[in-house]
């Protein structure tokens, strides 16, 4: 890190060559100024709300989806379920 009150692009070529002198084989991935640096952290954390969200609204929509499941699969039998409590007979012994 180091800190300039002038533009830091500018100093990009002076830094590499520094670099470089210190070590030949170390390569330099990138050079960027804070500003630039904040707005990646910035991106990222959206991104990580933004899939959260989704995430959640995944979760809700399979709750909603197995819900209307069973349901819709109870609302079948019912008349099954109601004629079965009138005689008094217990859960179903065979599967269908």
């Amino acid at each position: 890190m180091l800190h300039a009150n002038s533009n830091p692009d500018s100093l990009a070529p002076g830094l590499r060559e520094a670099g470089w002198a210190l070590d030949k084989d170390q390569p330099i991935a990138s050079l960027m100024s804070m500003q630039q640096r904040k707005s990646l952290e910035l991106g990222g954390a959206l991104i990580q709300t933004m899939l959260g969200i989704f995430a959640g609204l995944a979760l809700i929509l399979a709750a909603v989806g197995l819900y209307g499941l069973v349901a819709y699969s109870v609302g079948q039998r019912s008349q099954e379920i109601g004629i079965r409590k009138t005689l008094g007979l217990g859960k179903r012994t065979c599967s269908d």
